[in-house]
């Protein structure tokens, strides 16, 4: 991982699979896989698999994570952030939720 500064946040680019990321993601959310896979119209069940590796995420998941949640899009596709313009990792996410400060940007759902 590498570390980038922004606005005062330490982001570290996560280069992970992108099974490997839908769980910090789903947990900066509060969500438990169940709530998680019926806001995106997919199984319970797939997303354990996509999570622990044993199955590719597929197309619904994807755009339904995209539709849900916009702002962590570029970060499951890429690993990298772009605060300025909304796109957020799990890891700023939960730095905003623990931040006394007003949010900024885009804010989840």
């Amino acid at each position: 991982m590498d570390n980038i500064s922004t606005y005062g946040l330490c982001v570290h680019t996560f280069m992970g699979s992108i099974g490997e990321k839908i769980r910090p993601m789903r947990e900066a959310l509060g969500l438990g896989r169940a709530e998680f896979a019926e806001r995106i119209g997919v199984n319970r069940d797939a997303v354990r698999d996509i999570e622990v590796g044993r199955r590719r995420p597929t197309e619904e998941l994807m755009e339904g994570i995209g539709r849900e949640w916009p702002q962590f899009a570029y970060w499951l596709m890429t690993g990298k952030v772009d605060p300025e313009h909304g796109h957020i990792s799990p890891e700023i996410e939960l730095e905003r939720q623990n931040s006394p400060e007003p949010r900024t940007g885009t804010d989840s759902h």
